[in-house]
């Protein structure tokens, strides 16, 4: 599942948005938004320098648009089906869904900023998740629902949010899949997590919020491994909680301030921040490190996921602090 960008770094966001962009105003249920192939074959990537970066941490590829530009703000990753990434850019001058390869190429472009009245798919996209047919649930905050389009990016239905009443949610925070299509769902300062199945129908609410952690009172993402047990990153805690599939507690731990929880293989979790990343066992041991730097970041962190092989994946986009001016975004790799 990006999957997924989150509230601490949101603030960053936004403040830095006379720089580099801001958003724009959608539709939730016109298919207006235009998928298109790309043209003359698959773009291919442009060869970026890893020098700098941590030990076993690579470039994958910088992303591109069809016209060869690197993309004004890329926000949000996915990692679908046969790997491939999917980057949503979100600026002033543009918003879009790109797909990529595995190995970088641009396959397919659907456009979002689509000029007219009630021409916007997406407002402030927030979170992204792929399930394994290669679907997309995209959680806007700016309009308060959680979409589901196919994998070509045509509109299927909005799985929860004010629009849909029965959902039983009106301010969906993040979400998240299992590897049954079950949808998770989160709401705004809320330790509720709703779940849905495959087509929508509510499948019972988890409510995360325990005696013995009295300050975890909000959920700033949540990941769910390959045995169904879903990882609660708490929002104002520092702390994982996690719980098995029917929502029984079975363990928790602090953390670093983080904005983002991933499920790698072999129940390992990934936790990024404003610090970089965190690699831990299923039962909270630290494994591994990456660190972002001081003055000078060799990376940040925008958005994480998980390849098919468990690889870990980080769309990464420096600012230049001389010029006040992002460098070019990139997709990072570590094994």
């Amino acid at each position: 599942m990006p999957k997924h960008f989150h509230a601490a770094m949101a603030a960053l966001f936004l403040g830095l948005a006379f720089l580099a962009g801001g958003c724009g105003k959608p539709s939730p249920k016109t298919d207006a938004a235009k998928s298109t192939e790309t043209g003359g074959g698959p773009v291919k990537p442009a060869s970026v320098a890893s020098s700098g970066l941590p030990n076993g941490m690579r470039v994958l590829f910088s992303p591109k648009d069809s016209g060869g530009k690197d993309l004004a703000r890329a926000k949000l990753m996915g990692v679908g089906a046969q790997g491939k990434i999917i980057i949503i850019e979100d600026s002033d001058q543009r918003k879009a869904m790109y797909w990529y390869s595995a190995d970088g190429d641009l396959l397919r472009t659907w456009d979002s900023l689509v000029y007219g009245p009630n021409k916007y798919t997406f407002f402030f996209p927030f979170n992204l998740a792929v399930d394994g047919s290669g679907n997309i649930y995209l959680c806007d905050q700016g309009f308060y629902w959680v979409n589901k389009f196919d994998p070509e990016g045509a509109f299927i239905k909005t799985v929860a949010g004010r629009s849909v009443p029965e959902s039983g949610i009106m301010t969906p925070g993040n979400v998240n899949l299992d590897k049954d299509g079950k949808v998770y769902v989160t709401q705004g300062e809320s330790t509720k997590i709703h779940r849905y199945l495959p087509d929508g129908t509510p499948d019972g609410i988890v409510e995360t919020a325990l005696g013995e952690q009295p300050s975890h009172k909000g959920i700033a993402d949540v990941a769910v491994d390959g045995d169904g047990n879903f990882h609660v990153l708490s929002s104002d805690a520092d702390m994982l909680l996690s719980f098995d599939r029917e929502g029984k507690f079975l363990r928790a731990w602090k953390t670093n301030a983080s904005f983002s929880v991933e499920c790698g293989a072999g129940g390992s979790i990934y936790l990024a921040g404003g610090y970089g990343i965190q690699k831990y066992d299923s039962g909270g041991k630290l494994l591994a490190e990456w660190k972002t730097g001081d003055d000078a970041p060799a990376f940040s962190v925008c958005s994480i996921g998980v390849d098919p092989k468990g690889g870990l994946l980080i769309l990464d986009q420096v600012m230049d602090f001389s010029t006040t001016t992002f460098k070019p975004s990139r997709v990072l790799h570590v094994e």
